[in-house]
């Protein structure tokens, strides 16, 4: 007697959504200019995603931020404040609520020099993030940034004359954020 044929019911497919759209963001943490020196950090970003794929979104972002002034060791360092726009993309882990996201760009800073006037610069900026999903329209993050700048912080600003004077500085942050998606 024959025996009956059994089909295997197929895989079920992944349904591809749109979770692109926009966002806010608002982070808080530590950054350090000067080495050794911790400054409270504060930063709001903006910006917009495409869904580039089952788990990968692309985009635009905003961004401006804060670190405030603090004293170490009986010295005085300023508040900074910069801006920033760039790119970023979020790569999700198979279904799971967790990500991570890789975020650069331009940034131009200023911070108030004591005893007046300020001091100008601006660079690129480069970041890593891994986060977790709330929900679909909320998440949070741990994320590292590293802003990169030339310049030589006394008399000129790093032109053509005067090259040989630049030298390459970085300020970092650490912070943990949230996102709001729209």
């Amino acid at each position: 007697m024959p025996r009956p044929h059994r089909t295997r019911a197929p895989a079920p497919v992944r349904e591809e959504r749109d979770n692109g759209g926009f966002f806010i963001g608002a982070q808080a943490g530590q950054g350090w200019i000067y080495e050794d020196v911790e400054q409270d950090a504060l930063a709001m970003s903006a910006g917009y995603r495409w869904q580039a794929g089952p788990w990968t979104q692309v985009g635009v972002e905003l961004s401006a931020g804060r670190l405030d002034e603090t004293t170490d060791g009986g010295w005085r360092y300023p508040k900074a404040t910069y801006k920033a726009l760039g790119a970023n993309a979020r790569m999700s882990f198979g279904d799971s609520p967790w990500f991570m996201m890789v975020r650069g760009g331009y940034f131009d800073a200023e911070q108030d020099v004591p005893g007046g006037g300020d001091f100008s610069t601006d660079g690129g900026y480069a970041g890593l993030a891994v986060g977790v999903d709330i929900n679909r329209h909320l998440n949070l993050t741990l994320g590292y940034t590293a802003f990169v700048y030339a310049d030589d912080y006394y008399d000129s600003d790093c032109d053509e004359d005067y090259t040989y004077y630049c030298d390459f500085n970085r300020a970092d942050t650490v912070t943990l954020g949230v996102e709001a998606r729209f």
